[in-house]
This record gives C-alpha cells, structure tokens and sequence, in this order.
C-alpha cells in the first residue's frame, strides 16, 4: 500500500487465517524427543526462595517416554491450547495424554465466574481432538466457596 503505513510484514499471519495446520513462519519447529532419553529442562529458573520450593524444585523433567499418562489442565484459553500442540510437536502420542477441565461456576446455569461457552467449547476441542476429558467443579461453584461458612464443599 503505497503512502500508508503498514503495522505487519507482508508474511504475517492474522488471527482469522490461523488453524492448526498453518506453517511456522517465525522461528523453527522442534524436533520431536518423545522415545529418545531427553529430559526438559527450563528455561527460566523457577521459585527456590523458601525451604518448600527448593524442596519441590525440580530441576529437570523425567524424559516424556516415562510418564504413564500427561495430562493438559484445559482452560480452553491459548496457553493451554499451545501447551497440547507443543507436546504433539515434541512426539507424545494422544494416548498418552488427558484433558483436564475445572469449571469454576460447577455448571451452575447462572454463570458468572466463566464464559457461557467454555464447558462446550473444551468438550468440542477434546472430540475433535480425540483425547480423553475430564471435567471437575467445586459443588456451589465459585460464589459458594466466597460465601460459605465453615468446610470447603466436595470436587464433583
């Protein structure tokens, strides 16, 4: 566009345009470790500033190939959306994987604390996916923790 300003290179991508299956353009895919003895370390040095969190640091992930089954706390929001692609791209087998969902309102049809759509749209994206979910909610939702006198009530 001549004589305008163009915020974005010609090669980006919008939201609109973007699925599951459109190519990296900015940095490089992973190579997949699943099966070959990796372990993943992180790449920002988490909490050690207390006797607790040095005693639950880990420093260092078990290879993939050793856990029996890894789960993806599902929001359905992008972080966790990444989270489950990032672990296709790095060779874990759906059959290794589960969804897991909290919904914060305990389906309680006067919803205030999540979106209308949330439990649906999870519920979708794991069909479509074809990888295990499983759902939990606090009995009373979020508003009957805030106001409740006494015990928690029960995860459903």
């Amino acid at each position: 566009m001549k004589g305008q300003l163009s915020l974005f290179q010609s090669d980006f991508i919008k939201d609109i345009d973007c699925t599951k299956d459109t190519p990296v353009i900015y940095g490089k895919p992973d190579r997949a470790i699943y099966g070959k003895g990796v372990r993943i370390k992180p790449r920002v040095l988490g909490r050690i500033d207390s006797e607790h969190m040095k005693k639950i640091y880990l420093e260092e992930l078990l290879p993939l190939e050793e856990y029996d089954l890894v789960t993806i706390l599902l929001s359905g929001g992008k972080d966790s959306i990444a989270c489950y692609y990032k672990l296709l791209e790095l060779g874990v087998p759906k059959e290794k994987m589960e969804f897991w969902h909290h919904d914060i309102d305990g389906g309680h049809p006067c919803r205030r604390m999540d979106w209308r759509c949330t439990q649906n749209y999870v519920k979708s994206f794991a069909d479509a996916e074809e990888v295990p979910l499983r759902l939990s909610w606090r009995v009373n939702g979020f508003f009957g923790e805030l106001y409740r006198i006494g015990a928690s009530e029960p995860v459903e």
